[in-house]
């Protein structure tokens, strides 16, 4: 059965724009290669809930077309992507307020301007030109695409939810429910992760929205200690047990 709207699916791709530029993709070895990639970033499948408007337009329409288990390259036009480039949105200021704000002004460089991040585009004399449209307008975007999975089971949605807002691998992440009370178990190195309180907060509003029958949802994190550890400390333990007696004895 298609996707359909309010699906979450978990998907693979890689977005170039027409000239074969690597723009974003969940494949670590690809942004290795590509010289893109970051440590701050999750690689890996990543599950997506289709017309969260989020995404792009054009993405969310091939991903309707679509199955579990396809692949597919879609070419997605400006309009159904990051939209056209807006002529009125690249605008012109003198050189001076840049020197007055201790800003080097330089082709390239990001600039922040009354509340707006624009590009630096050109740089004369007396002006400096600055591009306030979204980097991507007016490009044609192509996407590789392949659809993993679906949630079609509560805790499938209840895990790729979690796994999303986290930005982990959905396999990190234990879900059982019971009674429409959700528990959702987590690794200790999610307690890594900055302003994880908030996400939880969050994931509290989202999880209710998709699975709305939720009375109760709970967290867990749970450590496990390594027994055989504990072994060796108290087998140690017992041997100088052992030792100390002997030395009394042959005293």
């Amino acid at each position: 059965m298609p996707i359909q709207d309010g699906d979450i699916v978990l998907v693979s791709y890689t977005i170039k724009d027409k000239e074969g530029n690597l723009i974003e993709t969940t494949n670590a070895e690809l942004a290795r290669k590509e010289n893109k990639y970051s440590e701050d970033e999750y690689y890996g499948p990543k599950p997506i809930v289709v017309e969260e408007n989020i995404l792009v337009k054009g993405f969310y329409k091939a991903l309707k077309e679509m199955d579990v288990g396809e692949k597919k390259t879609v070419e997605i036009p400006p309009e159904e992507a990051y939209g056209p480039k807006d002529p009125s949105r690249i605008r012109k200021y003198p050189v001076r307020r840049f020197v007055k704000a201790g800003v080097r002004p330089e082709v390239g460089k990001i600039v922040e301007i009354n509340n707006e991040l624009g590009i630096i585009t050109r740089v004369t004399d007396r002006i400096v030109e600055v591009d306030f449209n979204h980097p991507l307008a007016g490009k044609r975007l192509v996407y590789e695409i392949e659809v993993l999975d679906k949630a079609d089971t509560l805790e499938k949605k209840a895990k790729f939810l979690v796994a999303r807002r986290l930005k982990i691998n959905p396999d990190e992440v234990n879900v059982a429910i019971e009674n429409n009370e959700i528990t959702i178990e987590l690794k200790p190195a999610i307690l890594n992760i900055k302003d994880v309180p908030l996400y939880i907060k969050v994931l509290g509003a989202e999880i209710k929205k998709h699975i709305p029958d939720t009375v109760k949802l709970t967290f867990k994190v749970s450590i496990a200690y390594e027994q055989e550890k504990k072994e060796e400390s108290s087998r140690e333990k017992q041997e100088e047990k052992v030792e100390a007696k002997a030395e009394e004895a042959s005293q």
